[in-house]
């Protein structure tokens, strides 16, 4: 039932709330620009949309420059990508609208069209999200640097920063996210998993450590998750 997004933005909304009515409140503040459930509204880029409306609103703080090396000096290296809003919903087809039920293809032309039509109402932004970089993750014989990963704080949301990667007409940075969790099999990393089709753990350094051969990953972001609502 879940994505990586639809997972993680679950997670934090059933921490904020303690019945259903609050739930419902605190799922449309995370996913919606100030809870107004409107789709031009909706945190649909995570660099630009869904991490600075929910660090606004206290839910996240974003803790990835305060990751440090032995001398005290921050790790974090900067990822700065161009995401096209415009060209974006442009792209829309009609595989990429989500129906609750059935509808003639007339209507869902004409939904098709309106969804291209708010390419008028967004604006392109360029993207700034600071990353721990991969290097530093881990030394040159693959081996995780513990000092780095005894930083991460459990329950922490940790997203994965890419180059290059392009998608529905425009670039991405963030190809994925998930919680990173100490537990008696040391620091796991739960995801909505793809692959699997099922919420899975898997020891974080395990995870990462698939990427080393891979040129576009940059490294991971950290979000230290906010409890005060």
């Amino acid at each position: 039932a879940f994505d990586c997004m639809t997972y993680v933005s679950t997670v934090l909304a059933l921490l904020n709330a303690n019945d259903l009515q609050t739930f419902r409140q605190m799922i449309k503040k995370i996913n919606y620009k100030e809870g107004l459930v409107y789709y031009q509204n909706r945190n649909h880029f995570t660099s630009t949309d869904w991490n600075p409306n929910n660090e606004r609103q206290g839910f996240i703080k974003d803790i990835t420059m305060t990751i440090h090396n032995q001398n005290n000096q921050s790790v974090a290296e900067m990822d700065n990508t161009y995401i096209n809003k415009k060209a974006w919903c442009d792209k829309k087809t009609l595989a990429s609208i989500k129906l609750l039920s059935p509808l003639p293809i007339e209507k869902q032309q004409q939904l098709l069209a309106r969804f291209r039509g708010l390419s008028a109402e967004v604006f392109n932004q360029e993207a700034h999200i600071p990353y721990v970089p991969l290097s530093v993750l881990y030394d040159k014989q693959g081996r995780p640097n513990q000092f780095i990963f005894d930083q991460i704080p459990s329950g922490s949301i940790i997203e994965i920063i890419r180059s290059d990667w392009k998608a529905d007409g425009t670039e991405l940075d963030v190809s994925h996210l998930g919680f990173a969790l100490r537990t008696k099999d040391g620091l796991v990393y739960r995801e909505a998993s793809l692959i699997k089709k099922e919420v899975i753990d898997i020891p974080l350094a395990e995870y990462l450590r698939k990427y080393l051969s891979d040129r576009a990953f940059n490294g991971i972001n950290i979000q230290l998750v906010l409890l005060n609502h």
